[in-house]
């Protein structure tokens, strides 16, 4: 991938030589809907509900193209992305005939409240594009559209979550509901933590299509709007070799919750779990908006001399 780029920006250079050439300076700014590309392992814990939803993507670009003729050409640039993901989890699950240290029966009833885990992933990325444009008949719009690749190179990602949960005891022959008894593994807390992800240079594919118009009479400034959609091919995220078991477990180090079943004492975010199945691989879908410079690299002008 990487030589395929190189070869690219020497090819725009070298084609640059040619005097029919039209140079091009874009920026755009863009938004939309983006993901981590993973999917969620509901059999590992099937007592809890668990859904995924997408995050908000934003990009920023600069580029620079050379359009070798009026409809086709090449472009290289640097973006900054945004991809993120949200995982909620929620539900009650209970264990029914659990002794306590009294040696009485009771039923354990545990309830996940409002709980999200929220990822999000910046890249470096630098394009590789295939320019295409056709005039759209009987007016100054064209039909616009790229295709291309780029390398992403992460800058900073890391993920927080937020969550309530809630321990209560039922005993049956008493008809009693215990709440709040710390003392006795009974009790509500809310989790509130942050941790970082392990992410990795990757290689993304993408595609735009749009239109752009010019805004002066000289033509030489034109705003373009397109439709775009990235994914990455390669994994950009690392997941551990040993994922940590999501959900309610015996706490063997704590004699009075051992049969309280500890709720996710050892969380340390829902990409570490084995909750995840599937490669990490970013896509985002948006719209983006921009404004291109075009510049001949070769003008003529009327010979105004006299000749006489």
């Amino acid at each position: 991938m990487r030589r395929w780029i190189v070869i690219g920006i020497i090819s725009c250079v070298a084609i640059t030589a040619s005097a029919r050439l039209t140079s091009m300076i874009e920026v755009s700014v863009g938004g939309g809907w983006s993901s981590l590309g993973y999917q969620l392992n509901t059999e590992a814990q099937p007592f809890l509900t668990a859904k995924q939803a997408g995050s908000y993507g934003l990009t920023a670009h600069i580029g620079y193209g050379l359009m070798f003729t009026p409809h086709i050409g090449l472009g290289v640039g640097a973006d900054i992305a945004r991809y993120g993901a949200d995982v909620k989890l929620g539900d009650q699950a209970q264990w029914l005939g659990v002794t306590d240290t009294d040696g009485e029966l009771y039923d354990h009833i545990t309830e996940v409240r409002s709980w999200k885990d929220q990822q999000q992933l910046y890249m470096v990325e630098i394009p590789l594009a295939v320019y295409f444009r056709a005039p759209a008949s009987g007016s100054k719009f064209y039909f616009s559209g790229e295709v291309g690749a780029k390398v992403g190179i992460p800058v900073l990602s890391d993920a927080k979550y937020k969550g309530e949960l809630s321990h209560q005891a039922g005993y049956e022959p008493w008809q009693l509901n215990l709440q709040q008894v710390g003392g006795h593994g009974f009790y509500d807390s809310t989790m509130d933590g942050k941790y970082d992800l392990s992410a990795k240079t990757s290689f993304a594919v993408f595609a735009k299509v749009g239109f752009e118009t010019p805004l002066d009479e000289k033509e030489k400034v034109w705003f373009y709007g397109h439709l775009c959609g990235t994914y990455y091919v390669a994994p950009a995220l690392s997941l551990t070799d040993t994922p940590t078991p999501l959900g309610f477990h015996n706490d063997s180090d704590n004699p009075v919750m051992q049969e309280t079943h500890a709720f996710m004492a050892d969380y340390t975010g829902i990409l570490s779990t084995d909750m995840i199945k599937g490669k990490p691989t970013p896509i985002s879908v948006g719209v983006e908006l921009g404004v291109r410079f075009k510049i001949p690299h070769k003008q003529t002008f009327g010979c105004h001399c006299d000749r006489n």
